[in-house]
């Protein structure tokens, strides 16, 4: 055989090889796998310690009354093929990635995207076209949310701002320093995201304790596992209430888990729709079971140009050129479905300070909507909120 047909005969079985394995390969995930960690949800029967020695992992957290671990692989470790490896353990109830969580504040481009940041002077907050909108003085007349509890798990809080200063609940915990002043740090893209958003919840029922749980960093970050953490925890604390103005494009054992514990501890739970204007299906927790997806408007009720829309969507609450408190004694203007969803939050506070049950507030809410059909050629949930008929209602 000559040299040239050896070569052709190898170069063909090597590419042949290549192919194969090519198509052998899991398909990638959706969200980033945050550095090669992974996590594990074991049952009674299961050993931590088999799974740490056979795979040379490293136990980086836990949430050991729940049994889930957040482990992390060797840097080379593909674990796309790891995972069904721990999968077929004895006691292995459940594992997966541990993927990235974003805030759902405006997409990059859009110019709400970034805060419009002020100085100290509280009239724009006080006077701003939502108050107008949701006719709040008269709201407040009705109810002011006393007596109820909303976690937002975000940033954190800046609780000296004098919107927060007096209503931010004692045992707030921070899982991105892992301590427990969960404190909105300056550093990112992202700072105050945390603050605005408990700031609307005051804004529209003020007399609200606002549970801070700190699961994303200022600029942005945040991972599945420590969401998880955070509605665990919020759960365990009384809240009535759960505010998640993040999300993730990866369904997740343990974000599914820690949700569905909520809501039988008896937890009302909202959450963003996201902010790349689609028809979206794959946006978690928001399209998770009882969770309230929320959508963003203009005033005019219609779509905000950036909002997801689509079947999964519940409900739809303004969400363009909103102001809010922001770090420092400051004041911002932002847009985003995450902003949004803290006013269905507080819509919320408010029924359920009037004695309320759970149920009772979900139809409260749901019947009082405005429809938002006409301005709007896609889906959005069953209209746009009306907190005063809501509160209005027998």
């Amino acid at each position: 055989m000559n040299r040239g047909r050896l070569f052709a005969i190898c170069l063909t079985v090597v590419l042949l090889a290549g192919v194969g394995l090519f198509f052998l390969k899991p398909a990638p995930l959706k969200a980033a796998s945050v550095n090669k960690q992974i996590i594990v949800k074991l049952l009674p029967t299961g050993s931590l310690g088999l799974i740490l020695s056979k795979f040379r992992l490293t136990l980086v957290d836990q949430i050991l009354d729940k049994r889930e671990f957040l482990l992390e692989a060797p840097l080379l470790t593909d674990i796309n093929l790891l995972m069904p490896l721990i999968r077929i353990l004895p006691g292995v109830e459940d594992v997966g990635p541990n993927v990235l969580i974003w805030p759902h504040r405006s997409p990059r481009g859009y110019p709400g995207d970034r805060p419009v940041v002020f100085g100290n002077e509280a009239y724009a907050f006080q006077s701003q076209q939502l108050t107008t909108f949701f006719q709040v003085d008269e709201l407040h007349s009705l109810s002011q949310g006393a007596g109820v509890k909303v976690a937002v798990l975000d940033t954190g809080v800046d609780a000296t701002h004098p919107v927060l200063a007096g209503h931010i609940a004692a045992n707030g915990y921070d899982y991105v320093d892992n301590d427990k002043t969960p404190i909105d740090a300056p550093g990112g893209k992202d700072f105050g995201h945390g603050t605005f958003v408990s700031g609307l919840v005051l804004l529209m029922a003020p007399q609200t304790q606002v549970l801070p749980i700190r699961v994303l960093g200022p600029d942005g970050s945040g991972d599945a596992f420590h969401v998880a953490a955070g509605i665990y925890y919020a759960a365990e604390q009384g809240a009535n209430i759960i505010n998640l103005s993040l999300g993730t494009d990866r369904d997740t054992g343990i974000l599914r888990r820690s949700v569905l514990f909520a809501q039988n501890a008896g937890c009302l739970v909202t959450a963003a729709m996201g902010n790349e204007d689609l028809n979206a299906d794959d946006v978690y927790p928001a399209a998770y079971p009882n969770v309230i997806a929320v959508a963003a408007t203009d005033f005019n009720d219609g779509k905000a140009s950036f909002s997801n829309f689509g079947p999964v969507v519940d409900l739809a609450a303004p969400g363009v050129g909103i102001v809010s408190a922001f770090p420092q004694g400051r004041y911002a203007q932002w847009s985003g479905t995450s902003f949004a969803t803290p006013l269905v939050s507080a819509e919320a506070a408010l029924l359920f300070a009037q004695g309320k049950s759970r149920e009772e507030v979900l139809t409260h809410i749901n019947s009082s909507v405005v429809s938002t059909a006409l301005a709007n050629s896609v889906p959005l949930g069953r209209g746009r909120i009306d907190p005063l008929a809501a509160l209005s209602q027998r």
